[in-house]
């Protein structure tokens, strides 16, 4: 799901649910905020349907319906380091790691941040433009999310690091 300067709301979430409205008459309202505002207020019970992973927090408070699988991954720009070495830089603290605040992948991946976060190598960003914008200027070497989440960036921002890579 993505907001747009213009703040319409597009993507692939936002387009089934547009095509289950035309089906059962049920609509449905967004509004803009931050992830993880949305995921507070879904899980005090303030919002009812939120698109995010599955969590053991978030079954106790509301339904999950698997729309799609996601496995986190690395991704760093091709001269922060070479593919080989990239998972053995990661651990040892080598890369400057961005993730997106609020991303909740499953319990290896939280594993994962807090052992990073221990070696003072992981910083929480608000979405994954900043993070492609960081990588671009050198300020960030690495991030670990999963490839949709981090395709969901504008097309300019992949282009440059596809020029990069």
């Amino acid at each position: 799901m993505e907001v747009d300067l213009n703040e319409r709301i597009k993507g692939i979430i936002p387009d089934l649910l547009h095509e289950l409205s035309k089906k059962t008459g049920c609509q449905f309202v967004y509004e803009v905020m931050p992830r993880v505002r949305a995921l507070k207020m879904f899980e005090s019970g303030q919002i009812d349907l939120i698109a995010a992973s599955r969590t053991v927090k978030r079954d106790a408070v509301g339904d999950y319906v698997f729309v799609m699988a996601e496995q986190p991954i690395l991704i760093t720009l091709k001269e922060s380091v070479s593919k080989d070495m990239a998972m053995d830089a990661l651990m040892q603290g080598k890369l400057r790691v961005n993730v997106v605040r609020g991303f909740d992948l499953g319990p290896a991946y939280l594993e994962l941040l807090a052992e990073l976060r221990k070696k003072n190598q992981l910083e929480d960003v608000i979405d994954t433009d900043t993070i492609a914008n960081k990588m671009l200027e050198k300020r960030c070497d690495a991030t670990v999310i999963s490839a949709t989440n981090f395709l969901i960036m504008s097309l300019a921002q992949l282009i440059a690091l596809a020029g990069k890579a």
